[in-house]
């Protein structure tokens, strides 16, 4: 009886420590990419799901043979299907960079490029400590088509945001937000740049309760492709963009 009470004890225990182990990874039914260093899990779902809402299809992200990730708005059988990624690893304060291929100031208004840090965590209201760069004109035309948002820690505060009206006059972008625990700092230029010397958009969110205000734990870095409240393109063809680079240094 001893020994069937020991060896029991041995097989909880083991059963326990492959639990924690896995929890950091992805399930087995999720599609895993290697890009930029880093695990990214596609998201994909059955029906309509936000933002948008819109249906994700794993199948519309991918790597390509030069280590570039290419996120497809793509329409079939009626439904449009969008592309979503987001890290498996959760990342903290410090520098995140990324070069972009195929943003215009022509693009359909109701196409949102979304490069952002979100709470994947059950314990953490929708609409917090999100940290936002949003390429779009949310269906309007002659909108602005560039946002930099932050939300804040818990409800009932209220999310800080500065829109600009940009010139894309090159078909790649940079795009960079530095992460702190007192501030942030947003900054977009033409080309695929390291260091950001002529910003076509520059904004500093430094509020006096940044502990409020700001984001104080790791979280997963998203990159998604989708309609703003699921309308289509208006000329019905897909559309396609190229990350070909994303650049985390953390802080110091």
């Amino acid at each position: 009886m001893s020994k069937v009470y020991v060896l029991g004890n041995v097989l909880l225990k083991i059963s326990l420590l492959l639990i924690v182990g896995l929890s950091s990874f992805a399930s087995a039914t999720d599609k895993v990419l290697q890009f930029s260093g880093y695990n990214w899990i596609v998201h994909s779902s059955d029906g309509l799901e936000k933002p948008g809402p819109n249906h994700w299809e794993s199948n519309n992200a991918w790597v390509d043979s030069k280590g570039f990730l290419h996120l497809l708005i793509s329409y079939k059988k009626g439904k449009w299907y969008c592309p979503e990624v987001y890290t498996q690893k959760k990342l903290s304060f410090g520098t995140y960079r990324f070069w972009v291929q195929g943003l215009s100031t022509t693009m359909d208004p109701n196409i949102v490029l979304g490069l952002f840090l979100y709470p994947d965590d059950a314990l953490t209201s929708n609409g917090t400590n999100e940290i936002d760069i949003e390429i779009s004109r949310w269906g309007d035309v002659q909108g602005p088509n560039l946002s930099y948002t932050v939300w804040p820690t818990a409800l009932g505060v209220g999310s800080a945001s500065k829109t600009f009206a940009v010139k894309l006059t090159n078909e790649n972008s940079s795009h960079k937000f530095n992460w702190s625990s007192r501030s942030v700092t947003f900054q977009t230029q033409m080309g695929l740049v390291d260091k950001f010397t002529d910003p076509v958009a520059l904004w500093v969110y430094n509020p006096k309760n940044p502990k409020t205000h700001i984001a104080q734990k790791p979280m997963s870095l998203h990159m998604n492709l989708w309609l703003a409240d699921g309308n289509p393109i208006h000329n019905n063809k897909t559309f396609e963009l190229v990350i070909k680079n994303f650049f985390f240094l953390p802080q110091r």
